[in-house]
């Protein structure tokens, strides 16, 4: 069971990537890529059962929906089209928090997920792609400005009392922390991994370097 929850962790990650890709800048920002979208998924698959429980039915199909939504990403990588994953993933994480944070209110706190987006901004674009981060980051913070002139309410929901909003709320803080134990342990993880191959490749690349030498003094 456990074996089978690896293997398919495995292949989520390493979704459209070869196994030469492994050293590459690239390959870090397409693990994540891959990554963050299962996670967020499965956030939301959470957060529609959880809304269903709470009679907020609206908001479990708007969940439920935004999953089919985010499937494209994997596709998109699969396909080896990176940036198009990357860009659309994150444009797909900042429509949909400005979205629920028109719908639900400042009071919800929603907008605090604009941290984990411009986060996963960083994280699923390579180092030399500043460019797009900018972009991205320029449309995050035009859309915070729209939030904040519109008071949060740009698509409000009247029928929300404060305890539905402090529902939200709370939902919000475990997401967010939810979302930074993970961030961390993705940077260790890969870090980590791209780490051993270098030492692996660094080993083989002394064997060639010694046999070599020993052809050298025999033929000498």
């Amino acid at each position: 069971m456990v074996s089978n929850l690896k293997n398919f962790w495995k292949k989520i990650s390493h979704l459209g990537i070869m196994p030469t890709d492994l050293v590459s800048i690239q390959f870090r920002s397409v693990v994540y890529c891959n990554r963050f979208t299962f996670f967020i998924i499965i956030l939301f698959l959470l957060n529609s059962i959880a809304d269903t429980t709470q009679s907020f039915f609206f908001y479990s199909i708007f969940y439920f929906c935004y999953i089919f939504i985010l499937l494209p990403t994997f596709y998109f990588n699969f396909k080896k089209k990176y940036s198009l994953a990357s860009s659309y993933l994150v444009l797909m994480c900042n429509f949909g928090v400005f979205i629920l944070a028109s719908i639900t209110g400042r009071d919800s706190g929603v907008f605090i997920l604009y941290l984990n987006t411009m986060l996963i901004t960083i994280f699923v674009f390579n180092s030399y792609e500043r460019k797009a981060i900018l972009i991205h980051f320029l449309i995050s913070s035009i859309l915070i400005i729209i939030l904040e002139i519109t008071d949060h309410s740009f698509f409000p929901d009247n029928s929300l009392r404060s305890q539905d909003r402090l529902y939200f709320f709370y939902k919000v803080l475990i997401s967010t922390t939810v979302f930074m134990v993970f961030s961390i342990y993705n940077i260790v993880f890969i870090h980590t991994k791209i780490q051993d191959q270098l030492r692996m490749e660094e080993g083989n690349l002394k064997s060639i370097f010694d046999y070599s030498q020993l052809g050298i003094a025999v033929l000498n």
